[in-house]
């Protein structure tokens, strides 16, 4: 029975020992303020860093997915159709939304890897902003790559929708953490 009364006692003593603890202002006092900046930082991101992290991640990860889904008339690198084959056969639409979503997921996902936690929250709350900035840069870059053939409206409004969407959705799913649920839908 005692075991079971020291189990019971034990958070509330920690809770005696956190609300008598200095108050912030007190706390403060002996902090460094180049460490309180350096916090400070790290939770607040800058918008335009987030934004050229991002914007390196595509650059690579874009460029692979080139590997084996043309996009614009750029890729697949090797010769062939890729992936752009398989979605052709259910026609020009599911082409777009199929590419487009494909080559913003593979950004997406790897955000997951490259960017830090408070980046990524910041990118979970703004991402259509990060992304509709980033597949609109796309478009004109795979257009200015391309073979000379450009596209219809009909095919780059579902191409750039899908893969906004698609890179905001996947922004939304957080990074697997040590606690809780393995990934965050919140």
């Amino acid at each position: 029975m005692s075991k079971k009364t020291n189990q019971q006692s034990e958070p509330i003593h920690e809770l005696s020992e956190f609300l008598a603890y200095p108050s912030s202002s007190e706390q403060r006092e002996g902090v460094p303020p180049q460490l309180l900046q350096q916090i400070r930082c790290d939770l607040a991101p800058k918008p335009y860093l987030i934004g050229l992290h991002l914007a390196a991640i595509h650059a690579i990860a874009g460029g692979a997915t080139l590997l084996v889904c043309p996009q614009f008339g750029v890729g697949p690198w090797g010769g062939g159709h890729g992936l752009m084959g398989f979605f052709m056969q259910w026609g020009d639409l599911a082409c777009a939304l199929g590419c487009g979503a494909f080559f913003a997921s593979i950004t997406a996902i790897a955000t997951l890897f490259f960017l830090s936690r408070d980046e990524l929250r910041i990118l979970k709350s703004q991402g259509w902003a990060y992304y509709s900035g980033l597949m609109a840069l796309s478009v004109g870059v795979l257009m200015l790559l391309g073979d000379g053939a450009q596209p219809s409206l009909d095919y780059i409004i579902p191409w750039f929708l899908a893969a906004v969407g698609m890179g905001h959705l996947l922004s939304r799913v957080g990074r697997p953490s040590n606690r809780g649920p393995a990934r965050s839908f919140s």
